[in-house]
């Protein structure tokens, strides 16, 4: 998350004990970022985000990420077009840097009919096109490779259909809804 915003907003880390090093570096957030309670106060029984403005008032609050996310991208100020290209290069690194194919990622959900289905259209053909990275809704978390934790990728692109799939590129190219008859040729022709 703060990859992401990091241009447009500062993340910070607000701990009730201390942070294990190697969970944050893992995360790939800067110690700089992160602060300690001390075990003196607890805010919240769960993790909990807050936005706060620039006079330091708490304008929101909540123990639900996905709430903070689409808070976040509905805030005057924030460009989207930029969160866009950000999430575009965060997500290239999970793919081959030596393919010449285009990357795709695939909004999938496990036991989604409409996934399978898809998963039967896109053949060789499409592969030899895309080097295609699936990207699980959360409730598959621990047992996919990819899964994007509190719909963050699925707010900032909009997806609200599975499956999805996006080109990335310097825009943002989405394939949603479209019949299972389609998909091949649709995905061909982008």
């Amino acid at each position: 998350m703060s990859k992401i915003y990091e241009d447009q907003i500062d993340v910070v880390v607000l701990w009730g004990g201390g942070m294990p090093k190697e969970k944050y570096e893992k995360l790939g957030i800067n110690e700089a970022q992160i602060y300690s309670l001390e075990e003196k106060l607890a805010l919240s029984d769960s993790p909990a985000g807050f936005i706060i403005d620039s006079n330091g008032k708490v304008v929101f609050t909540t123990t639900d990420m996905k709430k903070i996310n689409k808070k976040i991208l509905s805030l005057n100020g924030i460009d989207r077009g930029k969160i866009v290209k950000k999430s575009n290069q965060y997500l290239k690194t999970f793919f081959s840097k030596t393919s010449e194919k285009q990357s795709m990622i695939y909004f999938a959900m496990e036991g989604c009919k409409d996934c399978k289905a898809a998963d039967k259209v896109i053949d060789e053909e499409v592969y030899d096109r895309f080097e295609i990275k699936k990207l699980y809704e959360e409730a598959a978390y621990g047992s996919e490779e990819l899964v994007d934790i509190n719909s963050l990728f699925a707010q900032i692109y909009n997806i609200d259909w599975y499956p999805s799939f996006l080109i990335l590129d310097e825009n943002e190219k989405i394939i949603g809804n479209t019949p299972v008859d389609k998909l091949k040729e649709v995905m061909l022709s982008e």
